[in-house]
């Protein structure tokens, strides 16, 4: 078992070099191209924004983030309403949830 443990932590170490790696790589290709580099933040809503219908999705690895709002609307002349979504899709090279903090994004974007 402790053998087992051991390798266990190794891989790991192995893991993380290599992304770190692969980060610096990326990095060299994206500076060689010139490209510019997005990232993204979620942080909480603060208490005003958490009175509107606001939802938002990550799809994990993609970088992908989609917002949409519900919204009130009147369809003929006001006699009906409906709720009616606005959805937005935005892509990042990096999206950061909520639990992520100063330190760790410093340290990836590094």
């Amino acid at each position: 078992m402790e053998q087992m443990r051991k390798m266990l932590a190794e891989l790991e170490a192995k893991r993380r070099e290599d992304e770190e790696r692969r980060r610096e790589l990326h990095n060299r290709v994206q500076d060689l191209l010139g490209h510019v580099r997005v990232y993204c933040r979620i942080r909480p809503l603060k208490l005003t924004a958490e009175k509107i219908d606001f939802r938002s999705k990550i799809q994990d690895g993609q970088g992908i983030l989609e917002v949409s709002q519900a919204s009130k609307g009147s369809i003929t002349g006001g006699k009906s309403s409906s709720k009616r979504k606005k959805r937005h899709i935005f892509s990042f090279d990096r999206i950061f949830g909520m639990s992520s903090n100063q330190e760790g994004i410093f340290a990836y974007v590094r």
